[in-house]
Order: structure tokens, then sequence, then C-alpha cells
């Protein structure tokens, strides 16, 4: 038994949406988690001999951070993307392992839909609850090893500075400073220019910021 990407996308999208997700981009849906929080669903996918390969990717996105990340860039901010901390769902299971979804196997596509849906839901609503602050968001960006490394390096010291923590805010551009001393390619003197950014930010609103 083989599939298509369309069915198996069509079939999602209805199971997501009757769940409280909403189709965004290409392949994103987005739920809402509460004042400026997005919960965060990607689904990347693949056909590999007859079979529809999904790998859902989860997350949440804090809009403060992503909002403040982008003037610091000179962009104009997204509403939708990129996440704030996002990985594939099977990180975040006891079993802490990547996880995948196949259809047009041996299982009907609508067990396997529903398996997703209810692995992705479950998921994303206690990533939610860990991250719905910014105390929870700053322990996950410091601490997971599943995050992308370059996307986080610009959401810590963010997270940390709104959070009212200037000096660590700091210590953390400091540190990927030190990362990529000496690099001279377009993503390493972006940093430094955010990095120069962020820190003029924070000398003017230091002593100024609440608590977190």
């Amino acid at each position: 038994m083989s599939t298509d990407m369309q069915t198996v996308m069509r079939l999602l999208a209805n199971r997501l949406v009757a769940s409280g997700y909403r189709k965004s981009k290409l392949g994103i849906f987005i739920k809402t988690g509460g004042p400026g929080l997005l919960m965060w669903l990607g689904l990347n996918r693949a056909k590999r001999s007859g079979l529809v390969e999904i790998n859902p990717v989860v997350g949440i996105r804090h809009q403060g951070v992503e909002g403040l990340v982008a003037e610091l860039n000179g962009e104009k901010a997204d509403q939708v993307v990129p996440a704030t901390a996002a990985m594939n769902v099977g990180y975040l299971s006891q079993a802490d392992r990547y996880r995948e979804f196949l259809f047009g196997g041996g299982r009907p596509d609508d067990e396997v839909a529903s398996e997703l849906t209810n692995t992705v839901l479950s998921a994303g609503t206690r990533f939610l609850h860990e991250n719905e602050d910014l105390t929870g968001l700053i322990n996950t960006l410091s601490t997971s090893k599943r995050l992308n490394p370059e996307q986080t390096a610009y959401r810590l010291p963010v997270a940390l500075f709104l959070a009212g923590s200037a000096d660590e805010a700091v210590e953390a551009l400091d540190a990927r400073l030190g990362q990529i001393a000496g690099r001279m390619d377009p993503a390493g003197t972006r940093y430094v220019t955010f990095a120069a950014r962020l820190r003029d930010r924070i000398g003017r609103a230091k002593g100024v910021l609440p608590g977190a």
C-alpha cells in the first residue's frame, strides 16, 4: 500500500485543525498558548520507497523574544516563524530519541495520523507549560542540546535581557562571541552586529528593568 504527499498532509491538517491548531505557512501549524505565546508545529516531510515520512517539529514561539531579535537584526518580525525553541517530537518524550511517522506502509493512514496528532498535542502542551514564562524558556535555551545553537545564540541573551538579567545576557553574548572569534562569514559578522546592538540596549536599560 502506498500513499501520496497531498493526501497525507490533508489528512493531518484536518486532524490538527479539529484539535485546535490552525494552518499557517506551508507545513506549519500554530495554536495560541497565552498572551504573546504560540504553540508551534512544523511538519517536515519526505517521500521514499512509496512511503511518506513526516518528522514533526514541536516548539514554542515567544513573540516578545522574536520581536526584539528581529529588531536588533534590522528585520521586520514575522508573526509565525521561526519558533523560539523547537525540536523533533521524539526528543520531548521519555525515550528522548528522534521519531518519524511513516504513511503508506502496513498500518492504515488514519491510524498513523491519529497517533501523530495525539503525540504532538501531548508534547506540545507539555513543552508550552515548561516554557510559558521567561524563566522556563531561559532554562530550555541554556540547557537543551537538541536546539539549533545558531538560533539559540540570539534568543538566549534576548530572553535574559527581557527577564531583567542584564549581566547574564552580556555573559551569554560574550560566550558566543568567543566561539565565533575570527569568523568573517556573513553569519559571524551578523552576530557581531547583533551583539553590539543588544549590548547598547542593555547599557541604556540597565538598572531600569524589573526582575524576572
